[in-house]
C-alpha cells in the first residue's frame, strides 16, 4: 500500500482504488451472480400485472414477493449489476462518489460552509441492483417501539404498530448469531428468510462492558427486540459477503418466469388513463423510449428523492410548484415536503497505539468494530434522547485514512481532515456519531426543471428549528463525559479537537463551544425520509391519494423518522407493501 501522509494523498489513493474497481466493473466479473435482464424486444409491448420502479432496498422485495405469488411483474432499475466493491465489506465505502452512487446534492446553510470542501452535503444512494442495500454500511437496526407508534398516529392505522410490523421484519431475515438464537431474543427474529443477519462478535473491545456500566448504562444482547434502551454490539447484513436485497431476491438462481427485469433503464414518467388510473410507465433505455403497461398497479420504490421526483414529473405534487415548471397538475399533494434526516455530529477519541500493519487488512472483514446505543438522559424515559453509533478503528494508518475520509470525515475542509489524521497517526481510534433520533427540522425536495435528467433541488434545512440544536448540545455534553471514566482512561483515550482554530475562542466544553462544534462537524446520516409521507401523500396502504393503481413503497413514505437508520425499516416496508398488494388484488 502506497504511503499516505495527509488528506490530499488519501484522496488520491481513494481515487486510484475507485479507478481500479471501475476497470473491474467493465469486465463484468460479478455478472454471473445476478438475475439476467429480460429481452426488451419481447417485453416492450407486453402487459404486466405490476410494474415496480426501482430494484432497491424495498423494490427488490416487493417485486420478488409479487413474483412468488405468480403475478407477472416487471422490475425496472436505473443501475446495473452490483460490482465487486458492493460484495466485500472492506471495499464497501469505495462505492461512495462512484458511478453506482446517485450522489445527490443537499443544500446546506451558510453557517457551516466554512468547515467543508464544498458548500453542500452529499446524500448517498445506490444506483444498482439492491439500491442502497448494496452500498450502505450494512448495519441492521429496527428502531424503538415508539417510532412505529408515531407511524400509527400519522397513518391512523394500527397495522403499523411495532407488534404488527414485527412479522414483516422477521419475514426477510435469517438470524445466524448463536448467542441470540440461544437466548429469549430468538422470538424476535426470522430464522428462514432470504437475507442473513449476523452480529459483531470480535472480542477486541475488552473495555466496552466496563465503559458502559461506568456511564450508567446497561449492555444488551439484542436491541432489535423488545428492549428499548442500552448499548449493544451491532448487527449486520453480512456473512462472508454483503447480504443485500439483491442477494436475497435477485440472484441468478432467483430467475423466475413471473419476474422480468430491466437494468440500466430510467423511468421518466407514470402513464395515467382518463380516469387518473396509473396504467404504466415511460422509460428510456439505450436512448430509446418505451411504454410498459400494468393492468393492476404501478409501485414506486425509487427512493426518498426519485419517488417524489417521478410523482411530480407525472403531475402529482404541490400545485403552484408544478405549474411553475409547466407540468399539468393531476393531484395537488404535498409531495417533496417533510424531508428530514438524522444529523450526526462526529466525535473522535484517540485510543492506544496501533501495532498492526497493512498486512492485517482483509477486504472480506468488516473494517471497524461498531457498537450502537440508545441513550436516555432521564433513566425513566423509554425512548432514547440520543443514539450513539460508535466505530472502533484498528490497524495501519495507510489503510485507516481512506476509511476515515470516506466514512467519518465526509468532505470536511482539509484543515479538519489533516488535524484528525495527524492526531490519530499511529493510534487506534474511536469515531462516535451522536444523532438526535427525532429532529423537528424539515426540508423539501423540489424539481429543478420538468426534464427527468435533472437532479431535484434538496433543501435539508437542518437545525432550522432551534430545539434541534439546543438538544444536540445537551447530548454532546452528556456523551463527552465518557472520556472521564476509568474504563476510557485505561485505554488511553484522548478527545481529538479538529475545530480548535474555528472554535477556540470559546471555553472548551461550554454550550457556545459545542454550538460552534456542531455547526462545523454536522453531517446528515443518509437516513432521509418523509417526501411521500403516509397520511399526506399516501394512505396507510401506501396508495397515492387522488389516483388509482399507484403506490409508493420505500423510505419516502415514512412520516416520522425512526430512531435509527432506515435500512431495516425500509425492508420491512417492502415486505408489508407486497403483502398488502397481494391481499388487495386477490
Amino acid at each position: 500500500m502506497e504511503h499516505i501522509t495527509n488528506a490530499a494523498s488519501s484522496d488520491a489513493y481513494t481515487s486510484s482504488v475507485q479507478n481500479a474497481l471501475s476497470v473491474l466493473t467493465t469486465l463484468h466479473i460479478t455478472s454471473y451472480m445476478w438475475m439476467p435482464e429480460t429481452d426488451v424486444k419481447d417485453s416492450a409491448d407486453a402487459e404486466y400485472e405490476y410494474i415496480v420502479v426501482g430494484a432497491g432496498t424495498a423494490g427488490a422485495i416487493v417485486a420478488g414477493r409479487l413474483a412468488q405469488s405468480q403475478a407477472r411483474v416487471l422490475l425496472i432499475e436505473a443501475g446495473g449489476d452490483p460490482p465487486i466493491e458492493t460484495i466485500y465489506a472492506g471495499l464497501a465505502l469505495y462505492a461512495r462518489w462512484s458511478e453506482i452512487d446517485y450522489n445527490f446534492t443537499v443544500h446546506t446553510q451558510p453557517y457551516n460552509q466554512q468547515c467543508r470542501e464544498e458548500p453542500y452535503f452529499t446524500l448517498h444512494a445506490g444506483k444498482v441492483l439492491g439500491g442502497t442495500s448494496s452500498t450502505n454500511t450494512m448495519l441492521y437496526a429496527r428502531g424503538n417501539k415508539q417510532d412505529f407508534q408515531r407511524w400509527v398516529t400519522a397513518s391512523n392505522d394500527d397495522s403499523w404498530s411495532w407488534e404488527n410490523v414485527l412479522k414483516y421484519f422477521k419475514r426477510t431475515e435469517k438470524m445466524e448469531d448463536p448467542a441470540i438464537l440461544n437466548s429469549p431474543y430468538r422470538q424476535y427474529h426470522g430464522l428462514d428468510g432470504p437475507l442473513i443477519v449476523t452480529r459483531e462478535n470480535r472480542s477486541r473491545v475488552v473495555a466496552y462492558p466496563n465503559l458502559v456500566q461506568q456511564l450508567g448504562g446497561k449492555v444488551i444482547l439484542d436491541l432489535n427486540s423488545n428492549e428499548t434502551l442500552g448499548y449493544s454490539r451491532a448487527q449486520y447484513t453480512l456473512k462472508d459477503y454483503r447480504q443485500s436485497t439483491a442477494t436475497a431476491f435477485l440472484k441468478a438462481s432467483d430467475t423466475s418466469p413471473y419476474l422480468h427485469l430491466l437494468k440500466n433503464t430510467e423511468v421518466t414518467k407514470i402513464i395515467f388513463d382518463d380516469n387518473n388510473r396509473a396504467v404504466g410507465v415511460k422509460a428510456k433505455r439505450n436512448n430509446k423510449m418505451y411504454n410498459f403497461n400494468a393492468s393492476k398497479e404501478v409501485i414506486l420504490s425509487a427512493g426518498v428523492i426519485n419517488s417524489p421526483k417521478l410523482l411530480m414529473l407525472s403531475g402529482i405534487g404541490p400545485k403552484e410548484h408544478l405549474e411553475c415548471k409547466g407540468i399539468e397538475v393531476k393531484v395537488n399533494l404535498p409531495v417533496g415536503k417533510n424531508y428530514h434526516d438524522h444529523v450526526g455530529v462526529m466525535i473522535a477519541h484517540r485510543l492506544r497505539k496501533s501495532n498492526e500493519s497493512a498486512m492485517d487488512v482483509d477486504v472480506r472483514v468488516y473494517p471497524t468494530i461498531p457498537i450502537i446505543a440508545y441513550v436516555a438522559i432521564n433513566e425513566s424515559n423509554k425512548y432514547p434522547d440520543y443514539v450513539l453509533t460508535g466505530f472502533f478503528i484498528y490497524g495501519d494508518d495507510a489503510a485507516k485514512l481512506p476509511l476515515q475520509e470516506n466514512a467519518f470525515i465526509d468532505r470536511y475542509c482539509s484543515c479538519i481532515r489533516n488535524t484528525l489524521y495527524r492526531e490519530s497517526k499511529g493510534y487506534n481510534v474511536l469515531y462516535s456519531f451522536i444523532d438526535n433520533p427525532m429532529p423537528k427540522s424539515r426540508g423539501t425536495v423540489t424539481l429543478r426543471s420538468s426534464h427527468y435528467k435533472d437532479q431535484p433541488i434538496i433543501d435539508g434545512e437542518f437545525f432550522t428549528v432551534e430545539d434541534d440544536l439546543e438538544n444536540h448540545i445537551d447530548y454532546l455534553q452528556r456523551y463527552i463525559k465518557v472520556q472521564d471514566t476509568e474504563a476510557f482512561q485505561s485505554i488511553g483515550a484522548k478527545f481529538l479537537n479538529p475545530v480548535e482554530k474555528k472554535c477556540g475562542r470559546y471555553e472548551m466544553g461550554s454550550r457556545k463551544f459545542w454550538r460552534c462544534y456542531i455547526m462545523c462537524m454536522m453531517s446528515p446520516r443518509n437516513h432521509a425520509v418523509g417526501t411521500c409521507a403516509m397520511g399526506s401523500v399516501v394512505d396507510s396502504k401506501l396508495r397515492v391519494l387522488g389516483v388509482q393503481g399507484l403506490r409508493v413503497a420505500d423510505a419516502s413514505i415514512i412520516p416520522v423518522i425512526p430512531s435509527v437508520g432506515t435500512y431495516a425499516p425500509t425492508m420491512m416496508i417492502g415486505e408489508k407493501a407486497a403483502s398488502m398488494i397481494i391481499e388487495d388484488n386477490m
